[in-house]
């Protein structure tokens, strides 16, 4: 094996290989001595962003980037066993070895601080990877999607394992290590990103480590200069910039590049290598002349709007109507790790330039500019900054996430229509409130319509439609939507109500939310104990003198079905029964519950020996359910002993055979040939009996058969 260290100042960054010639690349740990300085120096700096969740802590593992993509990449936050792959032959004698959830508060659970953190480094991660048609993803994908299979396979992707200490099994100082070009892999070859080395798990250098190690699971080498394995960029204020293939940890703006900085030692086009992993880029959202231009969100004198500028020559273009005066248009990147210095631009209904914006000290760009009333354009696109030979960059990398908003000035003076959001626990009506701006010398009218959300018709709700009427001088009415009262449990549900095509007004805001609670109590799982012998040790054929394997199976049991997926997973935990001493073997794993279903089952390998002992237990244990709660968490499994003395004797039809058994005895019936037809035996009923229903087939020349029995059971 050729290892090839990082050197502790960050001066050499050498390709790593393992004894199989396979190459791997580790991202340097956290420079504290760094941080201060660099933070003076950054408006993201090394700290958290703060602020609470973007999303609802439920949703914290649900979360998708582009889920109609056909490539994944997975942010595993919740702890992994690797086995089989090169990380395992090279670093831990091929053993298996498990990784533990991202967890800095140490706490037994996920704390909302972690759910947080976790959802922050899920957005950052996304904006590196939005302009690609791929999916950046916390939810667990299938395995297939993980494994490129060849052939016809068009699915495959990555796995980023997030959690523990690069001292657990990597034993060299490291924020990361990846395998170069796995994403392609026939296996699940996982890269990794240690927490710990991260400033304990700091939402911005986690998701630069993650963005970093999935490069070169892309295939993509370091970035640095002829004195520095890993470049960590240039410039001051939220334009200082670094290539996400250097050291990205201590500036606001990282980007893909292809080594346009001075001294640069690397200058691979890191888009195109990118783009050679079998996805490409994402479908452009909006149009890039004025002809194709999409319509802006506008509500009386009030605009907004979002897009994706995916590749370098993308330009999106937004068209609004305004009255004559003063508008104002903002147009910002996405907030957190963005990757897009932004050039807006303003032109008139004939496509002549009005305005534009491109300040050299900010990634966003703002219009202020006196209008006449008309038709106008919003242009927006990627730019770069200054010089790249000195502190600039240029627009090569300058792709991402954007949204603007500002003022225009409302048109005639003609009422405007809108509708706001309505709440109801199931089994009530929804009372959803349209509004006239002002009241009207002459009547108005408006169609509504309501269409299924996550709520179905008629499941949830009665679907209705119709015309709706406002008089002269009048300027609210109301809709009523009744909703369904049902015994399943399906969470919050929503559906859609709209308005359209409005007569002596305008439909200013015309899309409202229905919300239906549930009033169902949620579902819970529970795992069963189980109990069985634990078999022999095998004295012919192939597998003469191993153990006998025998399966132990539990039932994880729904209470309830649910209409969304369920997700819990579970472990094996020693008991008097150890893995150590080849009682069982362990066994772990995530159970996913389709809606609808309600059982799922989990298979325990017992194995066979010939020693005379005690009755022996070990615990199967649910945990970190998502969608509902566990009231069992424990299944027993109980390992009866079948090799104590035996006892034998003759069986008679109708007969009970057997009687007081000294502890751990078995009992050994012969079986007549006039009985051999029978492929059962059963316990009899009353207060010696066998406890279990023992099935035994016969064969031709099968004369016994010996069942295992508790202290005091007869056969």
């Amino acid at each position: 094996e050729v290892r090839c260290l990082l050197s502790a100042d960050h001066a050499e960054a050498v390709i790593q290989i393992d004894a199989q010639g396979n190459e791997w690349c580790e991202l340097p740990a956290v420079d504290e001595a760094e941080i201060a300085a660099d933070e003076a120096n950054t408006i993201a700096g090394g700290t958290n962003s703060g602020g609470g969740a973007p999303f609802d802590y439920g949703n914290t593992f649900l979360l998708h980037s582009n889920p109609t993509a056909k490539h994944t990449i997975y942010l595993d936050f919740d702890g992994h066993t690797t086995s089989g792959t090169q990380w395992n032959t090279s670093f831990n004698g091929g053993s298996s070895f498990t990784t533990p959830a991202y967890n800095p508060d140490n706490t037994a659970g996920f704390s909302n601080t972690e759910l947080t953190n976790i959802q922050k480094i899920w957005q950052r991660v996304a904006e590196d990877f939005i302009a690609f048609n791929v999916d950046v993803t916390t939810e667990a994908p299938a395995s297939g999607d993980l494994i490129n299979s060849g052939g016809a396979d068009q699915r495959w992707g990555i796995r980023v394992v997030i959690g523990g200490s690069c001292n657990d099994w990597y034993n060299s100082s490291a924020g990361g290590v990846a395998y170069l070009t796995s994403f392609r892999a026939s296996s699940d070859v996982p890269c990794f990103v240690f927490p710990a080395q991260l400033g304990n798990g700091n939402e911005k250098y986690v998701a630069e480590a993650v963005s970093h190690e999935v490069g070169h699971t892309l295939g993509l080498q370091h970035d640095g200069t002829s004195s520095v394995g890993y470049y960590d960029g240039h410039g001051t204020g939220v334009t200082a910039w670094a290539p996400i293939m250097g050291v990205g940890y201590y500036v606001n703006l990282s980007q893909w590049s292809k080594g346009e900085y001075s001294g640069a030692n690397n200058h691979e086009d890191d888009l195109a290598i990118i783009l050679g992993n079998g996805f490409g880029y994402r479908a452009d959202d909006y149009g890039n002349t004025i002809c194709t231009a999409g319509a802006a969100n506008t509500l009386v004198d009030v605009i907004d709007g979002a897009g994706v500028i995916e590749r370098e020559s993308d330009v999106d273009y937004f068209s609004f109507e305004t009255g004559t005066g003063n508008i104002s248009l903002t147009v910002n990147p996405f907030e957190l790790g963005p990757n897009l210095d932004i050039l807006a631009s303003l032109y008139d209904s004939v496509g002549q330039l009005v305005a534009t914006s491109n300040p050299a000290a900010s990634l966003a760009a703002s219009l202020n500019v006196a209008v006449t009333a008309g038709t106008y354009y919003l242009r927006v696109g990627g730019t770069g900054n200054g010089s790249v030979s000195a502190t600039g960059y240029s627009a090569y990398g300058s792709i991402g996430q954007y949204s603007f908003s500002g003022t225009i000035v409302s048109g005639d003076g003609s009422p405007s229509i809108s509708v706001s959001d309505a709440t109801i626990t199931e089994g009530g009506r929804l009372a959803f409130v349209v509004s006239l701006s002002k009241a009207s010398a002459s009547d108005v009218t408006v169609n509504w319509a309501t269409a299924a959300g996550s709520a179905s018709s008629p499941a949830d709700f009665l679907s209705k439609s119709g015309t709706l009427k406002f008089s002269a001088g009048q300027t609210t009415k109301t809709i009523y939507i009744d909703t369904v009262d049902d015994l399943a449990y399906e969470g919050t549900e929503t559906l859609n109500f709209t308005l359209s095509n409005g007569v002596g007004a305008v439909v200013a805001d015309g899309s409202a939310t229905g919300t239906i609670s549930d009033n169902d109590s949620p579902p819970s799982l529970s795992i069963n104990d189980v109990s069985m012998t634990e078999g022999k040790i095998m004295t012919s054929g192939k597998d003469k003198g191993k153990p006998q394997r025998k399966t132990m199976v539990f039932t994880v049991t729904l209470s309830s079905p649910v209409t969304q997926t369920v997700k819990v997973k579970y472990a094996t935990k020693n008991g008097t029964a150890k893995t150590s001493d080849k009682d069982y073997l362990s066994a772990s794993g995530t159970l996913e519950f389709a809606p609808g279903e309600t059982s799922k089952t989990i298979s325990v390998t017992v194995l066979g020996d010939k020693k005379s002992e005690a009755h022996e237990t070990f615990t199967v244990t649910l945990s970190r359910a998502v969608g509902v709660k566990i009231s069992d968490s424990t299944g027993v499994g109980t390992i009866r002993n079948d090799d104590g003395k035996t006892k034998t004797t003759k069986a008679k039809r109708g007969a009970v055979v057997g009687g007081e058994l000294d502890d751990y005895e078995n009992v050994e019936v012969t079986v007549p040939s006039q009985l051999q037809s029978r492929t059962s035996w059963t316990g009899f009923a009353g207060q010696n009996r066998i406890e279990d229903e023992v099935q035994w087939s016969t064969t031709a020349d099968e004369s016994t058969l010996e069942i295992a029995v508790d202290s005091n059971d007869a056969t």
